[in-house]
């Protein structure tokens, strides 16, 4: 959720939408820097229950981890699973 920060810019707040059963992935722990900036950076691959409602910016919490959700899709178009490309914050 973004609300103004009164000082003309916004604060990003996150809430919980649920809980998930999902089996993470290492998929590689390089960090990219360009133009003064960290790049996002694909680190894990997790495979999830089916949801619609999962998109790029969502945050996955396991623990003291936080996955950023880069992006998301249906491999078979089936509905039974997802995978999800993320960047670990922190990393």
């Amino acid at each position: 959720m973004l609300t103004d920060d009164g000082a003309g810019g916004s604060e990003t707040s996150f809430e919980a939408a649920g809980s998930v059963w999902g089996a993470v992935m290492v998929r590689g722990m390089v960090e990219r820097f360009t133009d003064d900036r960290f790049d996002g950076v694909v680190t894990h691959r997790i495979r999830l229950r089916h949801r619609a409602d999962i998109a790029g910016g969502w945050r996955l919490v396991q623990g003291l981890r936080v996955f950023r959700v880069l992006a998301a899709s249906d491999p078979d178009n089936r509905g039974r699973w997802l995978d999800v490309l993320a960047e670990e914050e922190g990393r």
